[in-house]
């Protein structure tokens, strides 16, 4: 990742960096001008040897605009790289989580590796990056609620949802650990969760709606105007050749509900251990199901799905005993 930045901050911008990165500092740019991101072109400029769809929509919530902003304002230096400001907030968040989890966790190393290292970790910070810091927020709201803090939980879910709509599955399952967990109701963790999103994408959607679904809602699921690059080898995606891309996504949106209703109804988790693992099952059908398809998806379930099992996997404390085989001299 440094010497892709490096390297991009000699030649052309659009070098050397893949197009989340490049049109998130691009949005962010149009923001400093006033422009509404979701409703100007990107055309002209470092996404000229884009695919059109790319040049068109900023597929991504406001909050995104976020880590654009230093490249905006900076220009052309290394460090202003979107991907610096992903992988630095990634590291800290992470850190911050396991620091929560305490000496207590058993598997701190793991849980690292399988947000930064493997699977694909590496190769998304290198490039994108993008769903770094959302995945390394999941982390956070799982160690928060593994802890009893279910108000800090919900604001970490909240701003990871924030960011890309795939961390949306966790908060149901969560805001049912920490009901469990408190014996309280969930609906103040709901609220927390929310607050975040909606503050952000409210003042976007009074703007311009109409910009706002088609960039971040219509196009990211496969059913704008423009075909998505995101053309990933899904079950999905093979299904969309006979089946329109928009019956596909009803169908998938039906079924995810429908089956996150059911599992809260019969067996809620109790433990963001749980929480984790179901969330990790509807991602996974979600993302084998979904018309469209990258590989930075499918890294939700498996870093869930580590994670469930890392959480459930407590260190114990197994105390001194004296040897009492040992004979007295």
């Amino acid at each position: 990742m440094v010497w892709q930045a490096v390297e991009r901050s000699k030649v052309f911008p659009g070098y050397h960096a893949q197009s989340e990165v490049i049109i998130t500092e691009e949005a962010a740019r149009a923001l400093l001008d006033r422009s509404n991101p979701y409703a100007v072109s990107y055309a002209d400029g470092p996404l000229v040897a884009r695919p059109a769809g790319v040049q068109e929509h900023f597929a991504y919530p406001p909050a995104m605009i976020a880590f654009g902003l230093p490249r905006a304002l900076d220009g052309r230096s290394a460090l202003a790289d979107a991907r610096v400001a992903f992988s630095a907030v990634t590291i800290v968040v992470a850190g911050l989580a396991l620091a929560i989890l305490g000496r207590r966790f058993a598997r701190p190393l793991r849980v690292f590796q399988t947000l930064a290292v493997l699977p694909t970790g590496a190769a998304l910070l290198s490039g994108g990056a993008h769903v770094m810091p959302v995945l390394a927020l999941m982390l956070l709201a799982l160690a928060l609620a593994d802890r009893g803090r279910p108000l800090a939980a919900g604001l970490a879910a909240g701003v990871a949802c924030a960011l890309v709509p795939l961390a949306l599955p966790l908060v149901p399952f969560l805001a049912a650990a920490a009901r469990e967990d408190s014996g309280r109701p969930g609906w103040r963790w709901v609220l927390a969760g929310w607050a975040v999103p909606l503050a952000v994408v409210v003042p976007f959607l009074v703007w311009d709606p109409a910009a706002l679904l088609e960039d971040a809602v219509r196009y990211p699921l496969g059913v704008a105007g423009q075909a998505t690059t995101a053309q990933g080898p899904t079950l999905g995606r093979l299904l969309s050749d006979v089946v329109p891309a928009g019956v596909l996504v009803a169908v998938m949106l039906v079924l995810t509900v429908g089956w996150t209703a059911l599992r809260l109804r019969r067996n809620p988790p109790r433990t963001a251990a749980g929480a984790a693992r179901e969330a990790a099952v509807l991602l996974a059908a979600a993302v084998l199901l979904s018309p469209t398809g990258r590989l930075a998806y499918a890294v939700f379930p498996i870093d869930l799905a580590v994670w469930a099992w890392a959480l459930g996997s407590r260190s114990v404390d197994v105390p001194r005993t004296p040897d009492r085989t040992r004979r007295r001299p």
